[in-house]
């Protein structure tokens, strides 16, 4: 695949996951908050459709 076509698509998806309202509000969104800045590496694990994916938003 081309890297301007899947850079096409990673954006796209980034925009329509962004977009979605409703989002439950995770007590440790602040937390997570805090390391985002820092650059470190933070791996979030749980079962699937748990929310990780979810935390990482804005």
């Amino acid at each position: 695949m081309e890297k301007e076509k899947l850079k096409e698509l990673i954006i796209g998806h980034k925009e329509k996951f962004l977009s979605r309202g409703g989002l439950v509000r995770r007590e440790i969104q602040d937390e997570i908050a805090n390391y985002i800045p820092q650059r470190e590496i933070l791996i979030i694990t749980g079962v699937r459709r748990s929310g990780k994916s979810s935390l990482m938003k804005p």
